[in-house]
């Protein structure tokens, strides 16, 4: 699962909050240190099926995932790099 909190101005649907989130579960096949964009399954409940571009890449050693994705030609908003535990 990937999670991102967003803190300080953030627009909505119908106001400005202080504070938003992403949440997305993908599903990764096998383990690989690069995933194509069209391996990349989002089996999020609330999201429709949806094909990807791009990649996401796993450097074990540091414990770090960089999301470089595509969707429907624009870029995803959890694009970027993360710290996993």
């Amino acid at each position: 699962m990937l999670s991102l909190d967003v803190y300080g101005v953030v627009f909505g649907p119908c106001t400005v909050t202080s504070h938003g989130g992403y949440d997305y579960t993908f599903r990764l096949p096998g383990q690989k240190e690069v995933y194509r964009g069209d391996e990349v399954q989002d089996i999020t409940a609330t999201h429709e099926a949806v094909s990807f571009d791009g990649s996401i890449s796993f450097f074990r050693d540091r414990k770090r995932v960089v999301v470089k994705l595509d969707r429907h030609g624009y870029p995803f908003e959890l694009n970027g790099k993360y710290h996993y535990r």
